[in-house]
């Protein structure tokens, strides 16, 4: 791997490692999973525009949300990219945030 290259991929993980993320939920009513599966349990419930603070994990058409406090020992749980409106990373220098709308993941 030539130098370039490893020092551009630890700068990306840096970097990536200090953002984070909130959704913004768009679905009237949706269901914060135990696991990135429909047939989990269902922790709690959120509702068209609340905000959620996410984790840089995601899975295929998940996001992992951070929970207000512990549900059922939980701290994590897990919303369906469907029922994002948007994403926000924010850095913590409060310089350079990317707000992705549904949209926009739709047609780059």
């Amino acid at each position: 791997m030539n130098m370039l290259l490893a020092i551009t991929l630890i700068f990306s993980f840096l970097n990536s490692a200090k953002a984070s993320q909130e959704v913004i939920v768009k679905a009237e009513k949706t269901i914060i999973h135990e696991s990135p599966d429909d047939q989990s349990d269902g922790l709690v419930s959120a509702k068209k525009g609340n905000t959620l603070k996410a984790s840089s994990s995601s899975r295929s058409g998940w996001y992992k949300i951070e929970l207000p406090t512990k549900i059922y020992g939980k701290r994590y749980g897990w919303i369906k990219k469907s029922d994002v409106d948007s994403v926000k990373v924010l850095y913590p220098d409060n310089k350079v945030s990317t707000d992705i709308t549904s949209d926009q993941k739709k047609n780059p």
